[in-house]
């Protein structure tokens, strides 16, 4: 959490009394929280208000580890539960304002744990958000101490072996793009297998599917 921005619509005469904002009713606020997506495009975050990325630039996404992937579902209304994280996804890299909302939202569990500072240990076999060789994913934690209280992590299921744990979309034809092969990127098939020699077919590339035609 990064914090939150209050945007005070209005009247701006009536915001300068000794005290602040009166309690005129031409006047109006609405609380929005920054959140901050890296040249990864991807980000794991903590919320603290119920928030609804719907008509944002940000998309929020629930996760499921699985053998070689994570299963990612985006949630569909955009609007995420106070207290649980998630995985967040933006085209651009930049700070956006995210609303708070009073809607109730449809989920309650997001497949993601948060850290109580002593849990999340390289012994537990958690996997964090991290980037490698330019491949966006989970990836064994390996500190040699629990993460801090309040980051976000994946817990493993009984099937978890791999150090690496790719991005799989619920929707195969959900952030797709078709591409020619460039072979200074790395592949890797659905599996999470690193491909040398791609052909046609369906892979993940820096932590996006695309397409080889």
């Amino acid at each position: 959490m990064l914090g939150k921005r209050i945007t005070v619509t209005g009247n701006v005469s009536i915001c300068q009394g000794r005290y602040g904002v009166s309690n005129s009713t031409t006047a109006n606020a609405s609380t929005a929280y920054p959140v901050t997506i890296t040249s990864y495009q991807y980000a794991t975050y903590r919320t603290t208000e119920k928030l609804d990325f719907s008509g944002t630039a940000v998309s929020a996404y629930t996760a499921e580890a699985g053998t070689d992937n994570v299963v990612l579902t985006k949630i569909s209304d955009g609007k995420v539960p106070s207290g649980v994280g998630v995985i967040l996804y933006s085209e651009t890299a930049g700070t956006y304002d995210i609303p708070v909302t009073d809607d109730t939202p449809t989920i309650s569990d997001t497949g993601l744990s948060i850290s109580n500072g002593t849990d999340a240990t390289k012994e537990n076999g958690i996997y964090v958000l991290g980037k490698k060789n330019n491949n966006v994913g989970f990836y064994r934690w390996v500190g040699d101490a629990s993460l801090v209280s309040g980051r976000v992590y994946l817990a493993p299921t009984a099937s978890s072996a791999r150090e690496y744990l790719s991005f799989l979309f619920d929707d195969e034809t959900a952030g797709i793009n078709n591409v020619n092969v460039n072979h200074n990127d790395n592949y890797y098939d659905l599996q999470g297998r690193h491909v040398e020699h791609p052909k046609r077919g369906l892979y993940i590339v820096n932590g996006k599917k695309v397409f080889i035609q």
